[in-house]
């Protein structure tokens, strides 16, 4: 319920109410009531998309996770904490390899989202030191941290502007790393992605199930990144539009096998 005339006085005129991916807008004159639903389904996706490959970037394996590993370094110096660095050395990563994928991805999802809340209220310099001094704590190449910022700030700062669904039930993934949208239907959507084939389907839940051949199924609400050997995928839902792309960062191919520029971390005292 909203109220579209508060007791004060006012003019008639227009009034937007904000609505979850969509704005309402009520127009009044006299007697006339005029209701308008704008959607933001395209800004939302596009926010949803740029999420996702900050989120699929934390969840690269490569270096014992050394994404993730950063973040949460780089989290600590932005709250104005001391490093914890034995709890961010490479061992630390076991967790993660033997975390669920549903569990991994919901931790890095927060990881992100709790970053860009922090990005969002520092000075950009300061956020770029913070994570130059976070790579540097942790013996990691600086370009790592570069990397890592850039993501974020991506994420927080521009949307990805996605391109209009098409209707079909097969599609294949441009190796660019782009994002392809496609309108869901009642028959179910194969995805190529290089030497791999993705199923989505609705299960006996009506959720929309993923499925991957060697892997079980994982349900899409509105982000999943899969990561399986051979196959980094990101999908963003709103609705009936899906966005999905073969996501690929090259930052560790770059500077591989050198992931760290010293075999021990500095001192800090």
């Amino acid at each position: 319920m909203a109220l579209l005339r508060p007791s004060r006085d006012a003019p008639d005129g227009p009034q937007s109410i904000a609505l979850p991916d969509t704005q309402l807008r009520a127009f009044v004159s006299g007697d006339y009531l005029m209701l308008r639903l704008e959607s933001q389904a395209a800004l939302e996706l596009g926010r949803r998309a740029a999420l996702g490959r900050a989120v699929s970037l934390l969840l690269d394996p490569g270096g014992e996770f050394v994404f993730l590993r950063l973040a949460r370094a780089a989290a600590q110096l932005l709250r104005g904490a001391a490093l914890d660095l034995p709890s961010l050395q490479g061992a630390s990563a076991r967790k993660y390899h033997d975390a669920t994928p549903d569990a991994l991805l919901a931790f890095a999802r927060k990881g992100v989202e709790s970053l860009m809340v922090r990005l969002s209220r520092t000075d950009p310099v300061q956020a770029a030191q913070a994570f130059h001094a976070a790579a540097d704590a942790l013996g990691m190449h600086p370009l790592l941290g570069r990397r890592l910022h850039e993501a974020l700030h991506v994420a927080l700062r521009s949307p990805e502007t996605l391109p209009e669904p098409l209707s079909g039930e097969t599609f294949e993934l441009p190796d660019s790393g782009a994002f392809l949208s496609v309108q869901l239907g009642d028959a179910p959507l194969t995805l190529q992605a290089g030497t791999r084939s993705v199923t989505l389907r609705m299960d006996y839940k009506s959720e929309l199930a993923v499925v991957i051949p060697g892997h079980a199924p994982m349900i899409l609400q509105d982000l999943l990144v899969v990561r399986v050997p051979d196959l980094n995928m990101i999908l963003v839902r709103h609705g009936s539009w899906l966005a999905a792309a073969a996501g690929h960062d090259e930052a560790l191919d770059v500077i591989r096998p050198d992931l760290q520029v010293r075999a021990e971390p500095p001192s800090l005292h």
